[in-house]
């Protein structure tokens, strides 16, 4: 090689070295800052502006996609005639549909909270409509002799009986609502842990923006353990509710 080529190679070898020092900071730095943001309640805003649009979000896609499943699950017809669409519309990556939702909604909550509810919904529909379609014939032909109503079919009977199925699309969709909030915050919003970690990003304040990501990480982990316990004491009362029902 020649002189120009090594001095070249030196000053990239050097460049990424400054740079990679300047983006990791020490894991000591971080958990002092992590301390302050979280004593001096700076946090406190952006977590709860997050909570509240992935709340909104997820409870939304959790009642439309349980309500719908449980319809598509229990018509015949259904299925096949939404079929096509729900194949085309399924495969769409949410985070691509944000620019339409931009132009339709604007930077504001609205379009924040459309595209978590767009995102966490696929997983509760099919699930729901599954866990339907997979009720133990026996059930339905007891309900029948009961004289059971629509209504009372569907709450009563085929939403207990389909709950195991349905509770790993809701805890699905937790993580993807959590995901989408932090991405959709990063496009206009004033407060969130994805504004506060990008505006970190692009300021160089590495120790901050290592604390968002650990602050999101415990969150994402509290989430997970407190819907599994939900998840353990629903599934119980549904499977005591159905046999009440029926017997």
């Amino acid at each position: 090689m020649s002189g120009e080529a090594w001095l070249t190679l030196a000053v990239t070898i050097l460049t990424v070295a400054v740079m990679a020092r300047d983006m990791v900071a020490p894991a000591s730095a971080v958990l002092v800052r992590f301390a302050e943001l979280w004593l001096s309640s700076a946090f406190a805003e952006h977590l709860m502006a997050t909570a509240w649009r992935m709340a909104l979000g997820y409870a939304l896609a959790a009642a439309v996609g349980i309500g719908l499943g449980l319809l598509l699950g229990y018509r015949p017809g259904l299925p096949a005639r939404s079929e096509p669409l729900l194949e085309f519309a399924r495969p769409l990556p949410s985070v691509a549909l944000m620019p339409l939702l931009i132009l339709l909604l604007g930077i504001g909550d609205e379009m924040k909270v459309a595209l978590i509810f767009l995102g966490a919904l696929w997983p509760i529909l099919l699930n729901t409509v599954d866990g339907v379609r997979g009720v133990h014939p026996t059930l339905l032909d007891v309900a029948r002799v009961h004289r059971f109503g629509h209504r009372l079919l569907l709450t009563k009977v085929l939403l207990p009986a389909a709950l195991p199925q349905i509770m790993p699309g809701l805890r699905v969709s937790l993580a993807v609502a959590l995901i989408l909030a932090l991405v959709s915050e990063m496009v206009g919003a004033t407060a969130g842990l994805g504004r506060f970690i990008l505006l970190a990003l692009r300021g160089f304040r590495t120790a901050d923006m290592y604390a968002g990501i650990v602050l999101l990480a415990l969150v994402g982990y509290a989430l997970n353990r407190l819907f599994l316990l939900v998840e353990r004491r629903l599934v119980g009362h549904a499977h005591e509710r159905a046999n009440e029902a029926l017997y």
